[in-house]
């Protein structure tokens, strides 16, 4: 049995970070031996239309949904039979299944064994939904060599947990992942970690929607991460500051930076989309405690929410000023299929743009509520010319001159020139 694994190009915006699919590598442990596995990922290589392949598995988000189609569509005329999972096809099932004889809904790792055993079979389904969320602790190896060797900005990443504990409502994670906070068993993750090859990148990317998702088991693995000597970079919540010692352990296993959701600046935001663990009024002062550790703040804002109005740029850049951030990104605010804001927008009427494409943070394709789409979308693309302008951007790497804030600082460059293509060609009603 031969079968191919394909993750379709997402686009220059929604793929500024690299790093192989483990999604994808977790299934490829899940199958059986006797299949011949290939794995080719369109984000950083062509993706070739090949013969001779049983199954095509592709993984699908929205923003790369269109492209998956296409791809479906070829393949389909070679005679493979077409899978497809992910995101998209958890909230838009029907859609997908216009291009494909079998789609997932919900974590496919949990169906993917009866499913390959339905195909051996001649009995399979097109409709595979997962009745229970994934069980970690029964995550395989990854065959990791199914993974391109160049392309990747970071190659060392590790699965911790699934899930998130919050409920926001342009947030997709509970939708995917269920509603259980998941973790994996501490000693094979330090297992999986002491496999990884010498050399190369040295940081490992923990890539959890939320490493701190249970706190007292944060504890137990940042001290089994200790001996490891290890530089690792993750996800989480900015309440991470609110707990001194998981805050402390963090760095002594090796934390040097985290990727932070503020969303806004605005707490009514907040407040409306359901993210009440943030806190505006606290924000600097934990940032100062996660930067007094030396870990780098990677702030993630959204643009778009109905309390912003074109004042929100101006004063999102100065509280990152203020705040000293490392790094930032300013995105647009996106009511993704499958979320309460999606559904909401939907029955306002104020969804303009159903081009999955553009569902990437970059591009505006709804009406907000206090000042017009281009006005949005120059906004957006303000913000981050402004804040990686060269001269703050050296001043940034002067204030911390470390390997890997110097690459995510740099790495904006061409996303700002991006954001200048999609500004010129956009316009609206």
């Amino acid at each position: 049995m031969r079968l191919l694994f394909i993750a379709p190009p997402i686009g220059k915006m929604a793929s500024k970070y690299l790093a192989p699919p483990l999604g994808i590598g977790i299934l490829a442990g899940l199958t059986p031996n006797h299949y011949e596995i290939k794995f080719i990922d369109g984000n950083i290589e062509p993706v070739d239309i090949l013969e001779g392949w049983d199954i095509v598995a592709i993984t699908v988000s929205t923003p790369a949904a269109q492209a998956a189609f296409e791809i479906a569509k070829q393949y389909r005329k070679t005679g493979a039979l077409i899978v497809i999972g992910g995101m998209h096809p958890t909230v838009m099932p029907e859609e997908c299944l216009t291009y494909a004889d079998v789609i997932f809904i919900g974590e496919s790792e949990v169906t993917w064994g009866e499913f390959l055993k339905d195909f051996e079979e001649g009995s399979y389904k097109s409709v595979y939904k997962a009745q229970t969320e994934m069980n970690p602790l029964k995550i395989p190896r990854i065959p990791r060599e199914i993974f391109s060797k160049r392309g990747y900005l970071v190659t060392k990443t590790v699965l911790m947990s699934r899930g998130c504990p919050n409920s926001c409502e342009f947030c997709l994670v509970k939708k995917i992942y269920g509603s259980a906070y998941r973790t994996r068993e501490i000693a094979k993750i330090i297992e999986e970690i002491r496999s990884f090859p010498k050399g190369g990148m040295p940081v490992i990317v923990f890539v959890d929607d939320n490493i701190v998702g249970n706190r007292e088991f944060a504890k137990e693995f940042f001290k089994a991460l200790i001996p490891l000597r290890i530089k690792w970079f993750s996800q989480c919540s900015i309440s991470i500051a609110n707990d001194d010692e998981l805050l402390d352990l963090a760095k002594k296993s090796g934390c040097i930076g985290l990727f932070i959701g503020f969303e806004s600046i605005d707490e009514n935001n907040l407040i409306s989309n359901r993210k009440n663990v943030n806190k505006t009024s606290s924000f600097i002062e934990q940032i100062n405690k996660i930067r007094k550790k030396k870990i780098i703040v990677h702030g993630a804002f959204i643009f778009g929410f109905e309390n912003d109005n074109t004042e929100i740029f101006d004063k999102t850049l100065e509280f990152a000023r203020k705040a000293k951030l490392d790094v930032a990104n300013f995105g647009i605010l996106v009511p993704y299929p499958g979320t309460p804001l999606y559904e909401k927008y939907s029955l306002e009427n104020r969804i303009f743009d159903y081009q999955w494409k553009n569902y990437d943070a970059a591009h505006v394709v709804f009406t907000p509520h206090n000042m017009k789409p281009m006005e949005l979308q120059q906004g957006q693309y303000y913000a981050m010319k402004k804040f990686y302008s060269w001269k703050n951007i050296v001043l940034r790497i002067l204030a911390n001159p470390s390997s890997l804030n110097i690459i995510l600082n740099l790495s904006q460059i061409n996303v700002v020139k991006e954001l200048k293509k999609i500004v010129q060609e956009s316009s609206f009603n």
